[in-house]
């Protein structure tokens, strides 16, 4: 018998019957709908980033390169720049240090359709001209020091490529080539990092990217750049700027041209024959006693028989030295002297110190033991005086009518200092004796305050056998002798640094005295 129960239909038999809308069948709204979204796709993706997010894209380019770009007073990054200006109208600002800043209206349009894929699109060429080719040396120069300053960098605190960036910024100014070549040989005594090594070798286009691995091959190319060997010290700076490793294994087992250059070294460093003390009378006046340096030669920078290797920093090396005679005086600079120097001064009195502070001449600690302008132990050295405070006051010397004729007052070179400080010895670093002179007559020279010298520091002076420079544009400048803090246990030949603006509590100053020529 058969069953008359019906089969149920499968799924894939159902039908889905659309139903009309707003009286229309679905022939004929169906298609309505797509078109719908597809015009919604067309509007979001060809006009609504034009009407959401108007503006264009600007390509500002400059020579030289790194220029800030300012628009409507915001700060949108370094040229060559790529960015999105919204739509309006404001100042552009193309400037750079040592350059003159460009300034124009600049109008961000907009393109309302097909933005997202073809935006409207400017491309900027501006050209800034140098406002003083002085001003961009020193420029470079200041910053060179400060990154000096900072050094050893590593992976994560980089060195920027300043001296390849320098050489962009020179050619812009119009340079030769020549006068680029002297400035960034002239201030090899700041590089000793292997990142500046690599950085400044490129920029004088010894190499592309890295120096050779060979250390005489990197020897040689310097000797042929500087057209010297310089008695074997090139070999030094050439180590001092390779990675700690290859420092390291250099000293433990150093090659025979390394020793060779060693002896070169050590050998143009011999002094002459030590002087006696000079039989030129001691120089009284205002106060001051000043004891007569006999002229001589001294190794400055001196360690010993034999340096080490200059594989860390300090990079100490003995340079010969000539000292013409001159005098120094006996004791550091009191504050009751200091404060005679106020009085007829007082633009340079504590009261004055904001305005000080302002031009970047003293700290805000400076002649902070003062009270109501007055010295609070008038006898004992003055301290926290700036670089800047004790030039000053050599110049009111000067000026003063105070200073015998045919006499300069000076802040001592460093050389000068230090070839006191040895007695006028030669190769000679004397055993500290608190409270006691020296065998020329001068007190405190490794205890009291540490005291500013004319001279400028960079980390490398004595690696490139280079005398400090002294001017008034220099980053830093030159310290010696300790303080009582750590009195007797700084070296005679120990080089401080400090910002010539910087006052603290165990930094002052003597005076030396010059022969006019």
């Amino acid at each position: 018998m058969q069953s008359t129960t019906p089969v149920p239909e499968s799924p894939k038999d159902e039908k889905v019957q659309l139903k009309p809308f707003l009286g229309l069948q679905p022939r004929v709204w169906l298609p309505l709908l797509y078109l719908l979204f597809v015009l919604i796709a067309i509007f979001f993706l060809f006009f609504w980033p034009g009407i959401s997010n108007p503006g264009s894209r600007v390509l500002i380019d400059s020579t030289p390169n790194g220029a800030a770009v300012v628009w409507n007073g915001k700060l949108y990054g370094q040229t060559p720049l790529k960015a999105f200006f919204p739509q309006g109208s404001g100042v552009l600002e193309v400037g750079k240090p040592g350059f003159e800043t460009q300034t124009q209206t600049f109008t961000s349009g907009n393109s309302l359709f097909l933005s997202l894929f073809f935006p409207k699109t400017v491309h900027l060429q501006m050209n800034l001209k140098v406002t003083n080719a002085e001003t961009l040396l020193n420029l470079f120069r200041s910053n060179l020091a400060k990154w000096s300053a900072a050094a050893p960098f590593s992976e994560i605190y980089r060195f920027p490529p300043l001296f390849t960036g320098f050489v962009g910024d020179a050619h812009a100014a119009g340079f030769s080539d020549q006068k680029i070549r002297s400035e960034l040989l002239a201030e090899r005594r700041f590089v000793v990092d292997p990142q500046m090594y690599d950085n400044y070798g490129i920029a004088l286009g010894l190499w592309k990217n890295l120096p050779p691995e060979n250390l005489e091959t990197q020897c040689q190319l310097w000797e042929k750049a500087l057209a010297s060997s310089q008695n074997g010290r090139v070999v030094f700076w050439v180590l001092a700027n390779q990675e700690k490793s290859v420092r390291d294994k250099i000293s433990d087992s150093p090659t025979a041209y390394v020793e060779s250059n060693l002896n070169k070294l050590m050998a143009s460093t011999l002094p002459h024959p030590s002087s006696t003390v000079a039989t030129a009378s001691r120089i009284r006046f205002s106060g001051f006693q000043f004891q007569p340096i006999p002229a001589g030669s001294f190794a400055w920078g001196y360690q010993g028989a034999k340096p080490d290797l200059p594989t860390n920093p300090p990079f100490e090396l003995p340079c010969l030295r000539n000292v013409q005679a001159f005098w120094l005086a006996a004791h550091e600079t009191t504050q009751e002297q200091f404060a005679r120097f106020i009085q007829s001064q007082p633009q340079w009195a504590p009261a004055n110190k904001e305005e000080l502070e302002k031009k970047g001449l003293v700290s805000s600690s400076y002649l902070a033991n003062w009270t109501n302008n007055k010295p609070s132990s008038p006898d004992t050295a003055v301290s926290d005086v700036s670089w800047y405070a004790a030039q000053a006051y050599v110049n009111w010397l000067n000026t003063s009518a105070q200073v015998p004729q045919g006499k300069t007052a000076i802040l001592p070179t460093e050389v000068q200092w230090e070839w006191a400080a040895r007695d006028a010895k030669g190769d000679y670093s004397p055993d500290y004796k608190k409270g006691h002179e020296n065998a020329l007559g001068l007190w405190n020279m490794q205890d009291g305050v540490w005291e500013w010298t004319s001279s400028s520091w960079a980390p490398g002076d004595q690696l490139v056998n280079a005398d400090p420079v002294i001017d008034n544009m220099s980053w830093f400048r030159t310290l010696k002798g300790g303080c009582d803090v750590n009195a007797g246990q700084v070296k005679i030949w120990a080089r401080g640094v400090g910002d010539p603006s910087s006052c603290n509590e165990v930094t002052g100053f003597r005076v030396a005295l010059i022969s006019n020529p």
